[in-house]
């Protein structure tokens, strides 16, 4: 093979099947609505004569937004979550993201994207889930997590048998 500093892994492949979906979904649409503003100037052509319609050719309609120059998802959820703080539902997130137009598109055309950003987001332990809303993670691990609650909670019965002078029952 050739250079092996290249780390591929499926995730990295199934995540540029996806973007070139997305990009030939959004160079489909450009396609149609050219098609649909191509002859709606040749209709225009017919009532004002071609004095007033000038050639429009698809160099004159500017470069669509490529995905690149929209915040990816997962990026905008951590984002929300982190700006807020506290723990939000889905409609909440997806309310606050919906806010940037590109977004909202996006959540338009598609819908279940946001659910897998969702799941993608909390199985990396980026984001947490509490019933049926989400917080952003802290960086300790799991195991981290649990070793500093147990921490805490001995430290508050220590304080608690401290304060009550309970020892000699103990």
């Amino acid at each position: 093979m050739g250079n092996s500093d290249v780390l591929l892994t499926r995730k990295n492949v199934e995540d540029m099947k996806q973007e070139l979906d997305e990009v030939n979904r959004m160079r489909d649409q450009l396609a149609k609505r050219a098609d649909i503003l191509t002859m709606r100037l040749e209709a225009a052509k017919l009532f004002l004569g071609d004095d007033l319609v000038e050639e429009v050719t698809l160099t004159d309609i500017p470069a669509p937004t490529l995905a690149e120059d929209i915040e990816p998802l997962p990026d905008a959820i951590r984002r929300v979550l982190k700006e807020k703080g506290g723990f939000l539902t889905h409609m909440q997130i997806r309310e606050l993201i919906s806010r940037d137009p590109l977004q909202k598109k996006r959540f338009k055309d598609n819908p279940n994207y946001y659910y897998t950003a969702i799941k993608r987001l909390k199985d990396r332990h980026e984001i947490i889930q509490s019933g049926r809303r989400y917080s952003i993670a802290t960086k300790e691990t799991p195991d981290e997590q649990s070793s500093s609650a147990s921490k805490v909670t001995g430290e508050l019965l220590d304080s608690l048998v401290d304060s009550l002078d309970i020892k000699d029952l103990l």
